[in-house]
């Protein structure tokens, strides 16, 4: 039929007033709709050959692999070769742990069990680079196959380094001294809040030194805000290199720094103070060569059997400090 629609005959009875009866016959036009295709040519989806999966797997973005039920490398695309910077040749039937970050604990069997196989596991791990370096990457895995006890795994990593270590920091910034890279107000009083509940809990000395630099505006006013920084690092620099790996060294105001430990006794403490006196006291070098004098008061509070509070401590510490200032000044006009 080269028209899609029909004519349709309709009879129509219409009942006169007299009773006799007049049979109408017309013709009007009527779309013709088909029956449904699934009944007339059932739908049967195409089946993508075998190549064209390949080509998908080999040239999508996202690094891919296909690990064997072993663990091991069967197939990999070049994505995934980029972003851990081996070839092919190197990571095929090699162990996922060949490319993991020895501080991630990832077992591809043990983090999926449990996981239904349409489900798999999605999980930001930490890859190891050829170069040695870290690089971040959300993993997603799923197992599949016929044996449930004994799966492969297809694995999807999305390289998000540069987000994660955006976020890392953030976070260090919001912890940390923007100029000298040690902790900032917030963190120390997390830190001195710690230290305390630890002395209370094992004993030992909280021992807090504030240390303020000498004459500090009138270095930024001769040598420059430029030099005047350049100090602030040195004495973050020195005060970090005095302490142990566990104390705390912060920045809390323009030029001064606060030191936070947990020692032994006293005799640790006054070690302690002895310490960052001596790494303080040498001078250094200014725009042009010549030497400065570096001066920095501290002064230190300490909380062995009383209980005191961080507020106290601290406030302690800067009356200290204030005190060796005022005899400094005394000295050098004597």
């Amino acid at each position: 039929m080269q028209n899609s629609s029909f004519w349709q005959a309709t009879e129509v009875d219409l009942s006169l007033a007299s009773g006799d009866g007049l049979a109408i016959v017309s013709s009007t036009p009527a779309v013709h709709v088909p029956e449904p295709r699934s009944e007339q040519h059932p739908t049967v989806a195409p089946v993508a050959p075998d190549g064209l999966y390949r080509a998908a797997f080999e040239s999508s973005p996202l690094a891919m692999a296909v690990l064997d039920p072993g663990g091991r490398f069967f197939r990999v695309n070049t994505a995934l070769c980029e972003l851990v910077g081996h070839t092919t040749e190197e990571l095929l039937d090699r162990p996922y742990e060949s490319i993991a970050d020895p501080d991630d604990d990832f077992d591809h069997h043990d983090s999926l069990a449990g996981y239904p196989v349409e489900l798999g596991v999605t999980d930001e791990r930490k890859l190891r680079h050829r170069d040695g370096r870290t690089v971040w990457a959300r993993l997603s895995a799923q197992t599949f196959g016929d044996d449930p006890a004994d799966p492969w795994t297809i694995c999807v990593w999305e390289d998000v380094d540069v987000r994660r270590r955006t976020h890392e920091r953030l976070a260090h910034l919001a912890l940390h001294d923007a100029l000298t890279g040690v902790a900032n107000r917030t963190l120390l009083d997390d830190r001195l809040a710690q230290a305390l509940r630890a002395r209370e809990r094992d004993g030992g000395v909280v021992a807090v030194l504030f240390c303020d630099v000498d004459d500090f505006k009138s270095v930024n006013d001769r040598f420059g805000h430029r030099f005047g920084d350049t100090l602030l690092e040195v004495v973050a620099t020195r005060l970090s290199s005095a302490v142990r790996s566990g104390d705390t060294v912060a920045r809390v105001g323009g030029d001064e720094f606060v030191v936070v430990s947990l020692v032994h006794d006293l005799a640790d403490a006054d070690a302690l103070l002895f310490r960052v006196g001596e790494s303080l006291g040498a001078g250094m070098r200014v725009p042009g060569g010549s030497g400065l004098p570096l001066s920095v008061s501290v002064g230190m509070a300490i909380a062995a059997d009383a209980v005191a509070s961080a507020a106290e401590l601290l406030e302690c510490a800067d009356r200290q400090m204030y005190a060796v200032k005022r005899r400094r000044v005394l000295d050098s006009t004597s």
